[in-house]
């Protein structure tokens, strides 16, 4: 995915997933910044997992650990749930994300 300067969302189809970890590789040039959000089938954000409780994510990762508030990067307790994914960047390319242990 490729999100210019003015800034876009994209929001995945409904999936599940294995694992304790959301990483991306990505690349938000020195001016872009992204944050994600984890939804439920719906489209509903999930308390603790919202765009207001995520940490901003700004530099070139191979492979970044998606944070939330408190630094709390284990999302192990959402595997096997239908979820989405909401990404919202500016200056960014999204060249994949996966779940991991």
């Amino acid at each position: 995915m490729d999100f210019d300067y003015q800034g876009g969302e994209v929001v995945t189809a409904p999936l599940t997933f294995k694992g304790r970890r959301l990483i991306l590789n990505v690349n938000t040039s020195a001016a872009g910044e992204g944050r994600v959000a984890i939804l439920d089938a719906q489209g509903q954000e999930l308390p603790g997992y919202g765009l207001a409780d995520v940490r901003y994510i700004n530099g070139s990762y191979t492979a970044k650990t998606v944070t939330w508030r408190d630094g709390k990067d284990d999302v192990g307790a959402l595997a096997g749930r239908t979820v989405r994914l909401r990404f919202v960047f500016r200056g960014t390319k999204l060249y994949s994300f996966q779940f991991t242990e």
